[in-house]
C-alpha cells in the first residue's frame, strides 16, 4: 500500500464561547416560526417541546437566518441538557451541517464546546445517529477545515486545567470513526491532513501516542512539515525527525502564571519515539 505523505502547518482554529452569545443566542430565533419552541428549549422545558414538536408545521431544524444554527447545536453549546435529548428524541437531525458556510455540524460543535471531557453530548449524539465519519468538505480552495469529527477532536480535546481529554477521541473510535481519515490537500497532490496531521499541530502526544502506539495506524515514511521548521524551503522530515526537534522538546518552565510541567507529554513522546525505533519505522 502506498505511503500517504502528510502535511503539517500552522494553523490557528476559532471556536465560539461556550456561553448564550454570538453565533448561539436563542434570540437570533425571534420572528421565526419556531420562535416558542426556541424559548422552550433554553428554558429547558420538556413538556413545551414536546408539545410544539408535535406540530406538523414545525420544522425541528430550521436555521436562524443570522448565523444558520439550529436549536440542536444551541442546546449543546448552552448546555441544555434536558432539551437536547428531547430535541434528538423528536428526530432533530444529528448530521445536519451548520453555520454560513457550512462547516461544522451538532457532533463537532459537542467536541468543540465540551467542559472537562463531559462526553454527555458527543456519545448521546452518537447513540442517536450521529456519523463519527461525517466529512464536511471546504467550500473554497484552499480553506483549511478539520473535515472530520475525528480530526476536531484531536485538537479541541484540552479540559479547562489544561489537560488532554483522550476519552473523546477513543469514543469516536469505538463507534466507528476511521482512524486513516485525511482531508487532501488541494495545492499539494498526494498530500493528506489526517489523525498525525492535528495531533503534531496541537502537540497533543497523547492522542499521537493512542493513535501510533496503541492503534498502530500506517507511518508515511516522510512528514512534509511547513511552518515552525524550515518554512521556505520545505524540507521532508519523518515522524521521528520531527518529535526530536525543539518544538516537542516540552522543557518545563515557570512564568508569572506558576510552573508548567510536561512529564506527561515527554513520557508519551518517549514512548512514541521508542516505538518507531522498536519497529523500524521513521
Amino acid at each position: 500500500m502506498k505511503n500517504i505523505v502528510i502535511l503539517i502547518g500552522v494553523f490557528y482554529m476559532t471556536a465560539s464561547c461556550a456561553r448564550d452569545a454570538q453565533g448561539f443566542e436563542f434570540e437570533n430565533f425571534q420572528n421565526t416560526p419556531i420562535w416558542a419552541l426556541a424559548k422552550a428549549v433554553k428554558e429547558n422545558d420538556v413538556e413545551s417541546i414536546r408539545k410544539f414538536a408535535k406540530q406538523e408545521k414545525i420544522n425541528i431544524d430550521y436555521k436562524e437566518p443570522k448565523y444558520n444554527q439550529t436549536l440542536l447545536a444551541l442546546a449543546i453549546v448552552n448546555q441544555k441538557k434536558e432539551a437536547f435529548v428531547e430535541l434528538l428524541k423528536a428526530d432533530a437531525n444529528p448530521n445536519i451541517l451548520l453555520g454560513s458556510t457550512m462547516d461544522s455540524s451538532p457532533l463537532t460543535e459537542a467536541i468543540i464546546h465540551q467542559s472537562n471531557c463531559d462526553l454527555f453530548y458527543i456519545e448521546t449524539l452518537l447513540r442517536f445517529g450521529a456519523d463519527p465519519n461525517l466529512k464536511i468538505a471546504p467550500k473554497s480552495v484552499g480553506y483549511f477545515s478539520n473535515g472530520y469529527p475525528l480530526l476536531t477532536a484531536c485538537s479541541h480535546n484540552i479540559t479547562e486545567s489544561g489537560s488532554n481529554c483522550l476519552d473523546a477521541i477513543k469514543l469516536l473510535v469505538r463507534y466507528g470513526a476511521d482512524i486513516n481519515c485525511c482531508n487532501p490537500v488541494p495545492e499539494n497532490k498526494g498530500l493528506c491532513e489526517g489523525v498525525l496531521y492535528f495531533c503534531l499541530s496541537s502537540q497533543n502526544m497523547e492522542a499521537l501516542r493512542y493513535f501510533v502506539v496503541d492503534q498502530k495506524i500506517k507511518i508515511p515514511d516522510v512528514v512534509y512539515i511547513t511552518g515552525s521548521i524550515d518554512f521556505a524551503s520545505r524540507e521532508k522530515y519523518s515522524l521521528s525527525e520531527i518529535l526530536n526537534t525543539e518544538d516537542f522538546e516540552f522543557e518545563d518552565f515557570q512564568d508569572e502564571l506558576g510552573q508548567h510541567t510536561f512529564t506527561n507529554d515527554r513520557k508519551n513522546k518517549n514512548e512514541i519515539v521508542l516505538y518507531l525505533k522498536r519497529t523500524g519505522q521513521h
